[in-house]
């Protein structure tokens, strides 16, 4: 965690409007248009490389410099979308196409720092293009057995630096094909194995979360903003991900409802990041390649069971793993013997060859009134292990424990609920490598009001 980082990131506004027409029995054509607006602020100490090159273009000496710098980016678009669905007892076909276009202007300024003196401020305008078509197909081959399959193609014109100071007006695009696969397979009636492959290729920033397309196969989520968190790597413009997914979910008539899933979670991407390149002659910014990939694999299991007319009671378990691997491929070292220690420490130092493992456990119990009233009380058990840091992190292990009570009214239109969260008041430090829902850092009364409509 960085104790000099301040970022504040505002969305004002996004507008949405939307258009359903039935033409008939089971045909039906949807659109949805939208303004996107998103400004992010930030003022940090960025781990900034400064380069010096030989004549011959070789890397001859770099050192990774402390910067302090503040900078901003806004980012605005528009975004359609128009799609069609026809639909029979057996058969859904799903076709549709979004565009979506904007600009991202990114301004940085750097102080006065040692080594590099003054540097002028940058302000760089950059476009953001992505051009979408797809199409799914849902079979109901028989009354156990729903098929899947769709195909999406995605045009994607970025920017290859505006993250990472010094940016880069450079642009960059990608295209791809991406296929998907899903069954529910229900051999009884309250069993139900379910499964998902898709390949899909990310956006910028929020823009591929903006959509009509289907977000699930399989019962398992393909679109990501990002799979590596950003938290942790920062943004990565048009990055490819790969998910595979399976799960069982059995009902038993004891009233228990059990359900065991894996989830494989693959990304590749490549983005600029800002250095200062000395060439002897002058200090100019530039961009250098950065590969990054980032895998994490998952086996969870739930079981929940039903108690009398009024109570419930389970318990979650999740074991998952990640990866990160982040280098500079394009880094080109000096064939000087007496230069290529001080080198290969600074490759050392840059390359991200980082894991974690992290087990979370929930214990929970529920009370419900036909009247409306209920209850409910959750323990949460997080133990993590990382590995592959400079520095290293140490484990954690730790228990949460939670209590709400709420009602519900207006024919089960509205419910009211008070939860006393973190009960003892305990902190923890987890690795944000790996997946996990944001607990509270100290005992916190929640209010909360929901209408369903």
């Amino acid at each position: 965690a960085s104790a000099v980082t301040r970022v504040i990131e505002r969305q004002e506004p996004n507008l949405l409007a939307g258009w359903n027409h039935e033409w008939g029995p089971g045909s039906r054509t949807l659109f949805l248009g939208g303004w996107l607006n998103d400004d992010i602020d930030i003022t940090t100490q960025n781990p900034t490389l400064l380069l010096n090159y030989q004549p011959d273009g070789q890397f001859s000496f770099g050192i990774r410099k402390p910067l302090h710098v503040h900078y901003e980016t806004s980012f605005e678009a528009l975004s359609g979308e128009l799609q069609h669905i026809w639909q029979n007892d057996a058969h859904t076909l799903i076709v549709g196409g979004r565009a979506q276009s904007g600009q991202a202007q990114s301004t940085v300024a750097f102080p006065p720092q040692p080594v590099i003196g003054e540097t002028p401020p940058q302000r760089v305008t950059t476009d953001i293009e992505r051009y979408s078509a797809y199409g799914y197909y849902n079979w109901q081959a028989a009354p156990w057995l729903l098929l899947q399959a769709g195909v999406a193609y995605d045009y994607l014109n970025y920017p290859v630096n505006n993250a990472v100071p010094p940016f880069s007006p450079e642009q960059e695009h990608r295209d791809q094909v991406s296929p998907k696969a899903g069954f529910y397979f229900t051999p009884w009636k309250d069993t139900t194995l379910r499964g998902g492959y898709t390949r899909s290729l990310g956006g910028v920033y929020y823009d591929a979360s903006v959509r009509l397309e289907p977000t699930q196969i399989g019962g398992f989520n393909q679109t990501y903003r990002s799979i590596a968190p950003e938290s942790v790597i920062g943004l990565v413009p048009g990055t490819q991900f790969e998910t595979f997914g399976i799960a069982l979910d059995q009902k038993f008539p004891t009233g228990t409802y059990l359900t065991v899933a894996a989830e494989f979670l693959f990304s590749e991407g490549d983005r600029g990041v800002g250095v200062f390149k000395n060439d002897s002659i002058d200090l100019t910014a530039q961009s250098l390649n950065q590969s990054i990939s980032y895998r994490e694999r998952a086996l969870s299991a739930n079981i929940s069971q039903l108690v009398g007319e009024n109570f419930s009671l389970g318990a979650r378990y999740r074991l998952s793993t990640a990866d990160l691997n982040a280098s500079f491929p394009n880094l080109v070292t000096s064939t000087n013997p007496f230069l290529r220690p001080f080198q290969e420490r600074l490759q050392k130092s840059i390359t991200r060859d980082e894991e974690a493992t992290l087990q979370q456990a929930e214990l929970f119990l529920n009370f419900y009134t036909r009247c409306g009233f209920f209850a409910q009380w959750t323990s949460i058990w997080s133990h993590q292990k990382n590995g592959g840091y400079e520095n290293d992190l140490p484990p954690s292990d730790f228990w949460q424990h939670n209590i709400s009570a709420g009602y519900r009214f207006l024919h089960r239109r509205a419910e009211a609920q008070v939860s006393l969260l973190n009960i003892f008041d305990q902190d923890y430090r987890l690795n944000p490598l790996t997946l996990y829902a944001e607990l509270p850092r100290e005992r916190m009364l929640a209010l909360r009001l929901r209408f369903f409509f």
